[in-house]
């Protein structure tokens, strides 16, 4: 008699919710840039994206992070308190929270149009800054200067990731 074994999911899970009327890349591509900026800490994760006006946005940003403006994204790590303990976690093969992403897609276009980047390119841009805000609160540490680099350099027609560097090309 073999014992059951539950596989262990390798994929990010991501839900979306759309606060707001503007083209937004499909949630498949949003999935995909945040994984592979995740790499294998995405294996059996959740991630909330929210996507908002720039009212929300302002408010957000005003509340937890002390700046009277709309921004392009915000982080917020899920609590380690989320997560149900290691033991549990282990037999169960519900995604666990990441934490969320608010993206602002207005702020967004905005800034693509003023800095000349392909809207696609700073869509993916920023879903991979903000995925990396979920696991390292600070940009300040080696990991986080490494893990950015390397993430970014697709974005910018570099060729760490064949899956970041096809974003631009498309849309």
């Amino acid at each position: 008699m073999s014992a059951k074994t539950n596989p262990i999911r390798s994929d990010l899970q991501l839900d979306v919710q759309k606060r707001v009327r503007t083209w937004a890349p499909r949630r498949a591509d949003i999935a995909s840039w945040a994984s592979e900026a995740l790499g294998r800490r995405a294996a059996n994760r959740e991630v909330s994206v929210r996507l908002v006006g720039r009212a929300e946005s302002r408010k957000l940003n005003a509340r937890y992070r002390g700046k009277d403006h709309a921004t392009n994204v915000l982080s917020f790590p899920a609590s380690p308190l989320a997560a149900p303990p290691l033991a549990a976690s282990a037999s169960d093969d519900a995604a666990q929270p990441l934490g969320d992403l608010v993206i602002c897609p207005p702020v967004l276009r905005a800034e693509a149009l003023e800095q000349r980047k392909p809207l696609r390119a700073h869509w993916a841009h920023l879903v991979v800054h903000g995925s990396l805000h979920l696991i390292v609160t600070t940009t300040n540490t080696m990991p986080m200067r490494a893990a950015w680099s390397a993430a970014r350099s697709p974005c910018f027609g570099g060729s760490v990731s064949p899956t970041l560097s096809g974003y631009a090309r498309q849309r």
